[in-house]
């Protein structure tokens, strides 16, 4: 006689705010984690989280109900996405990995352009800095010139890390 093992059943859940969060605020994502309909009791759960700041992966143990949480400040405005997982065992099947969104509100998008000087000589270049704010680096951004009616391209480039382009023109 073959006998083939068979794995429980596994649910995992997890919960965000829905209504958006303010920046600088802490919110709260949690879930449960069920295996043959109990809870699955001091199991770790992994959640992503990635943002406009990037990626980062905590682990969290589930408690004596089968849940967990995570408590974060919400430093960076824009869509924050967590993603739990858990990879089931020899006697619980994997469930499906669960994704939320939290929305973090974003400050008021400026951009200011200075120039190295305020007057040049015929032929020189101009040192343009446009800065955005640390949020848009790697983005790119195009400058133009409006004169008389007219709009003319003048350069592009990538947003620095600190959230800086600067840019050399010919006057």
């Amino acid at each position: 006689v073959t006998v083939s093992p068979v794995k429980a059943a596994s649910t995992l859940t997890l919960t965000a705010p829905t209504t958006p969060v303010k920046r600088g605020a802490t919110y709260t994502v949690q879930g449960s984690l069920l295996g043959g309909g109990a809870p699955l009791v001091g199991t770790t759960v992994t959640l992503k989280r990635t943002s406009l700041a990037g990626t980062r992966t905590v682990f969290v143990k589930t408690d004596a109900s089968g849940n967990y949480k995570v408590s974060e400040t919400a430093v960076v405005g824009g869509p924050v996405t967590w993603r739990a997982s858990w990879p089931g065992t020899s006697h619980y099947e994997t469930p499906a990995a669960v994704t939320r969104s939290v929305t973090v509100d974003r400050a008021a998008t400026s951009v200011s352009i200075t120039t190295d000087r305020t007057r040049y000589a015929y032929g020189a270049r101009a040192k343009l800095t446009v800065r955005l704010g640390t949020t848009y680096n790697s983005r790119l951004v195009s400058v133009f010139a409006y004169k008389a009616g007219k709009t003319s391209f003048i350069a592009q480039g990538t947003v620095a890390r600190g959230g800086a382009l600067v840019l050399s023109v010919p006057v």
